[in-house]
C-alpha cells in the first residue's frame, strides 16, 4: 500500500506487509527491475519523496516514539527523527521550500491537515476540524491543498488555498475520496466507490469544476486509512494498487498515456 514514485518517475517507494511481520518501506526501480527493502526497525508507511528525490519521509513508531522521520533514498545515510509526535501523523507532501504537509490524529480529534515548516515544534493547522479531514494532496504550484472529508455525513473531496485564506470548496459529487492532482495542476483525481473520477478544474477567476469523468476499471484497493494509487510527476500515468476478487494478493499495475485516454473518453461524451 501507500504507493508513492519519485519525482524522475524512475522509483517506487510502496508499503509492504508480510504474514505476522511489521509494515516496512520498500522501493522499486523501475529501469532495474529490482525491489529493495529501505526501512528495517518498527512499522513504517506513508512514504513522501523530497523534491529533488534524495531523501524520503514517512510515519513510523520506532524506538516507541510516533512521529516523521527522513532518510536518504538511496540508504547510504541515517535516519532521522524530523517531528516527534507521540500520535498517529503522516508525511502527505514535501515541498520545495521545506515544508511537509501531513495529516495528523491529535488526541481529541479524527485527522486535521497541517503544515510543518523546518524547525517547527507544532504544525501549523490549515484544515482541523471535529470532522475527519484525511489523504492529503497538494497541487504542483503549492497553492492549494485537496482533501477528503466528511463533514457532509459522508467522504467528499475538497480544496482550499494552502495559505489558509479564502472558502472551502468541494469537487466531488454524492461521495469521493483519496484525491491527487495531475502534473498540469488541471485535473483532480479522486476515488469514487472503487473506481476513479478526473475532474477538470479552473483556478482563475475563482476555483471551479469543469467537468467530471468516471473511469471503471478492475477494482481498485481502496480504503479509509491509505491514497492506494499515484500519479507520476512526469508523463500523467496512474500507477494503481488493484485487488482481485477472490485473491488476497495486491498488485502494483501501471495504465500508461492516461492523458490520452482521458481526452478520447471525454470527446465520446
Amino acid at each position: 500500500e501507500d504507493p508513492a514514485i519519485s519525482p524522475d518517475g524512475r522509483r517506487i517507494a510502496v508499503r509492504l506487509t508480510g504474514e505476522g511481520e511489521k509494515d516496512n518501506i520498500w522501493i522499486f526501480d523501475r529501469d532495474q527491475g529490482t525491489l529493495a527493502r529501505f526501512t528495517v526497525t518498527g512499522n513504517n508507511y506513508s512514504p513522501v519523496w523530497s523534491p529533488d528525490g534524495r531523501r524520503i519521509a514517512f510515519s513510523s513508531d520506532r524506538d516507541s516514539v510516533q512521529g516523521i522521520y527522513a532518510q536518504p533514498s538511496d540508504g547510504s545515510g541515517p535516519v532521522q527523527r524530523v517531528f516527534a509526535a507521540g500520535f498517529p501523523i503522516m508525511p502527505a507532501t514535501w515541498l520545495r521550500d521545506g515544508r511537509i504537509v501531513l495529516v495528523a490524529q491529535r488526541p481529541g480529534t479524527r485527522a486535521d491537515v497541517g503544515v510543518l515548516s523546518p524547525g517547527d515544534s507544532v504544525p501549523r493547522w490549515v484544515a482541523a476540524s471535529t470532522f475527519g479531514e484525511r489523504a492529503v494532496t497538494v497541487s504542483p504550484d503549492a497553492r492549494w491543498v485537496a482533501y477528503s472529508s466528511d463533514r457532509s455525513g459522508q467522504l467528499e473531496v475538497y480544496v482550499q488555498a494552502l495559505g489558509g485564506e479564502g472558502g472551502v470548496q468541494q469537487v466531488s459529487v454524492g461521495g469521493g475520496h483519496s484525491p491527487r492532482w495531475s502534473p498540469d495542476g488541471r485535473t483532480i483525481y479522486y476515488g469514487k466507490e472503487s473506481s476513479i473520477v478526473a475532474a477538470r478544474v479552473t483556478m482563475a477567476p475563482r476555483f471551479s469544476v469543469a467537468s467530471r469523468t468516471t473511469f471503471r476499471e478492475a477494482p481498485i484497493d481502496f480504503n479509509a486509512l491509505n491514497t492506494n494509487y499515484d500519479v507520476d510527476p512526469r508523463s500523467g500515468a496512474l500507477l494503481v494498487i488493484l485487488q482481485g476478487g477472490g485473491d488476497t494478493r495486491t498488485n502494483l499495475v501501471w495504465i500508461q498515456h492516461w492523458p490520452e485516454i482521458l481526452r478520447e473518453m471525454e470527446t465520446r461524451r
